[in-house]
């Protein structure tokens, strides 16, 4: 039984890591159409694209460096309150919860990831501004199932998922 309730902590675990990653990946993508007037304002008072490549730098290390600080230790406490309360509180399967060394190097890159995530569309787009700005007014070619792609592969994984806790 032990060893269910661990592999069932284990593939929840992993699937809130790749909607995690699934959502800093739509943020940067949010992030690069929401700065689409600032940068060709910035673009017309003579900004390159190393200067916005600063800038878009500089606000996602502002997100990442809180939540990696934060993230650790405010994750032990929630798993510390999830063993003694709730539904895993009489299975033993939290047992002590400490901060280790691994779990802040996993912080640090879960970090690392972010701010490279937030920064490269920016870096990308950068290119000439009348491309960038003709790329983002014409239709996507790309089919439905094409833009759903990653979608249907989270849904297949939460399928296999739940075809194991059986």
């Amino acid at each position: 039984m032990r060893g269910a309730a661990r592999r069932l902590v284990v593939t929840l675990a992993l699937q809130f890591a790749v909607l995690a990653g699934y959502g800093v990946v739509l943020t940067g993508g949010l992030l690069l159409d929401h700065r689409r007037t600032e940068t060709a304002l910035l673009r017309s008072r003579g900004a390159t694209t190393a200067h916005l490549t600063i800038l878009a730098l500089g606000e996602a290390l502002l997100l990442a460096i809180p939540a990696a600080l934060l993230a650790p230790p405010l994750a032990v406490g929630l798993v510390a309150l999830l063993g003694t309360v709730g539904p895993l509180a009489g299975s033993g399967v939290v047992g002590s919860i400490d901060l280790t060394p691994a779990s802040l190097l996993v912080a640090a890159l879960s970090a690392l990831a972010g701010v490279v995530v937030l920064t490269l569309p920016t870096l990308v787009a950068g290119g000439d501004p009348a491309a960038v700005r003709a790329a983002g007014a014409r239709p996507s070619g790309r089919t439905l199932a094409q833009r759903l792609g990653l979608d249907l592969a989270l849904l297949v994984l939460a399928g296999v998922a739940l075809w194991q806790l059986r």
